[in-house]
Parts: structure tokens; C-alpha cells; sequence
């Protein structure tokens, strides 16, 4: 596989719905779950301001871990995180005896596990590994402290090693098993967009293709007989070519009515220039507007005996304008703004 695939990012935690209705029913699950286990069967912590203050860090945590897009979790939400666990794995221990059997009042074990596997899926492999092991430490120590020894506190938590284990292999085995999906998915997206590309500019051509001919290839065959060209020709041509102009340059605006008064008003010896700067390919959800535009357009164009015009349209939204630029053979200028009203 090349380097680029090998590196290439996959967003696990967007496979398995973080953030999204998936993580709001992961959530759901694992507060009932260690609130229920906190509060049920708790004991002596959950008598104690240290208990109530380990399960508010470690419900905050889980509402940190799984919120935002950002793949992998941001670093400041990671150490947050770790921190939760770590805060909660002092916390509950104060109020127990390690060397008596403290059953589910170690919840926080369990809890801080959850977490942490959370970390693995967002892309916190190591965060979450050095989260657990200073959750292991301290479980140790604890157990070291109270005479129980470390031996006891690592059998604590060897069961959730293994489920971090196996959450983390899930994690790892899934971005590889997706990551060629995900390479084959934007190279069929990019191969898509080449073939909608060339379909348009196939499309495009035989808007050209069709426009060169009729009038143009006649005036073309003409030329080609090197007869003397008479000045109506010559008005001809200059007519047919200022179209061909339009409907390039002034592509929204080279529709009817306006086509019939800027030809009359080049027959009248008027210099029209259209020009469309509104970035749009089609008049697709303009239709209405624009036509108002070009009414509006094509009866002050027949107004203008001489000189020149340049119409320039523009859009803001789904609101079409016009700025007419009207030059009068003495110099002066007149300058008037058509918008659509919409």
C-alpha cells in the first residue's frame, strides 16, 4: 500500500456515530450505567463529599468525550479526560479499606475504563493507555497504603485492561479495514466529478458548435467568395459578432427580449457591450428575476439612438441588477441601475 494510504486519517469516531445520535445513546448508556452503580452500591464514598465529587468529574468527562467533530479529540479535551480519571481514581479510594472485599464501591475503575475507551476510538490511543496506567498506580498504591498490597490493586483492574485492550484493537483493526474503503470511495467521488466536468464541457461545446451555425456559417460562406463586402454586410457582421460576444460574455443577459433591441440598436450604429458578472453557469432559480431585468433593459436600450452602452449584470443572492452605462456622442454620460425587485 503507498505511504500516502498508510497515512491517510480515517474519522473512527464518526463511523460509530460520535458525535451524532450514536453518542448521545453511548452517553445515555453510561451515565444510567455508572450513576446506577454509584449510587446502588457505592458504599461508604457515596456518603462522602469525595464520592459525589469523583461521579461529577466523571459524568463531566463523558460529556467532554464525546462531543465536537474534531478528529482526533482535541488535546486539551484529552488531557481533561485523563485528568477525570486520574482525580477520580483518588477520590473514591479515600473513604475505603482495600484490605476488605469493597465489591462495586471501586466503580470508579469501571467508570474511568469507559472513558478511556472512549479516548482509543477518537483517536487517543496513547492518552488513553498512560490514562490507565496512573489509573493502575494509584490503584496500587491505594491498595499498598491500606497493607493490602500491589498485587491487590492490579487485579483490580487487569479485567478492564483487557477491555481497553480489546476496545482498542476494535479501534485500530476498523480504521485499517476502512481506510482503502475510504481511499476507494474519494477516488469513485473524484472520477465522478471528472466525468460530470467533461459531460459539461461536452455539453458546453455544442452550445458553441450550434451557435457557429446558421447566420454565422452563412456569413462565413460569403467572405469565403472574396466578393467586395457592401456596408450592409459589414453592419451584418459586426451585428452577428457583437452576439457571439453576448452570449459569452453576457450570458445571462443574451436572451429575449434584450437579443432583439441590442441587435436593432447595433443596426442604429450603437456600440453594446454585455457583460455578465454574476458567476452563474444557468438561471436556474433566477428565472423570473432576470427576465424582469432584461425587460427592464431592452426598453431603455431602445431609447438610445447613438453612442454607446454597456449593460453589466450582477447578483446579491437571489436578486439580480443591472448597471446601464449610456454614452452619449457629445461625452457626456447617463448611468441608470435596473434590479429585479425580487
Amino acid at each position: 500500500m503507498r505511504r500516502v494510504d498508510r497515512a491517510a486519517p480515517v474519522d473512527l469516531a464518526a463511523l460509530v456515530g460520535i458525535p451524532g445520535a450514536g453518542s448521545s445513546i453511548l452517553l445515555a448508556v453510561y451515565l444510567v450505567t455508572v450513576v446506577t452503580l454509584a449510587l446502588s452500591a457505592g458504599g461508604a464514598p457515596m456518603r462522602s463529599w469525595s464520592g459525589w465529587a469523583a461521579l461529577a468529574v466523571v459524568v463531566a468527562a463523558a460529556v467532554v468525550a464525546v462531543s465536537g467533530r474534531t478528529h482526533p479529540l482535541p488535546l486539551a479535551k484529552t488531557l481533561v479526560v485523563v485528568g477525570a480519571t486520574t482525580l477520580a481514581s483518588i477520590l473514591v479510594p479515600l473513604e475505603l479499606d482495600a484490605r476488605i472485599g469493597n465489591g462495586y464501591s471501586t466503580w470508579q475503575i469501571l467508570a474511568g475504563t469507559l472513558l478511556l475507551l472512549a479516548l482509543a476510538v477518537r483517536g487517543r490511543i496513547a492518552a488513553a493507555w498512560s490514562g490507565f496506567a496512573v489509573m493502575a498506580a494509584l490503584t496500587a498504591l491505594w491498595t499498598t497504603v491500606d497493607g493490602a498490597g500491589p498485587v491487590t490493586g492490579l487485579l483490580m483492574v487487569a479485567h478492564e485492561a483487557v477491555a481497553l485492550l480489546a476496545g482498542t484493537l476494535f479501534a485500530v483493526g476498523l480504521a485499517r479495514i476502512i481506510r482503502p474503503l475510504a481511499e476507494l470511495h474519494r477516488l469513485e467521488a473524484s472520477h465522478a466529478a471528472a466525468a460530470a466536468a467533461a459531460q459539461e464541457s461536452q455539453a458546453e461545446r455544442t452550445i458553441q458548435l450550434q451557435r457557429l451555425t446558421g447566420p454565422v456559417r452563412d456569413a462565413i460562406a460569403r467572405i469565403a467568395t472574396g466578393e467586395p463586402s457592401t456596408p450592409d454586410d459589414r453592419a451584418a457582421y459586426r451585428t452577428l459578432e457583437g452576439g457571439l460576444r453576448d452570449s459569452i460574455r453576457g450570458r445571462l443577459l443574451a436572451v429575449e427580449p434584450l437579443t432583439a433591441g441590442v441587435r436593432r440598436a447595433r443596426l442604429r450604429g450603437v456600440d453594446v457591450s454585455l457583460l455578465d458578472d454574476t458567476g452563474l453557469r444557468t438561471a436556474d432559480g433566477v428565472e423570473d428575476a432576470r427576465d424582469a431585468v432584461v425587460r427592464r433593459v431592452a426598453e431603455v436600450l431602445d431609447g438610445v439612438t447613438a453612442g454607446s452602452v454597456t449593460v453589466r449584470l450582477t447578483a446579491t443572492g437571489a436578486e439580480l441588477a443591472a448597471s446601464v452605462v449610456i454614452g452619449r456622442p457629445d461625452g457626456s454620460m447617463h448611468r441608470e441601475l435596473v434590479r429585479s425587485g425580487r
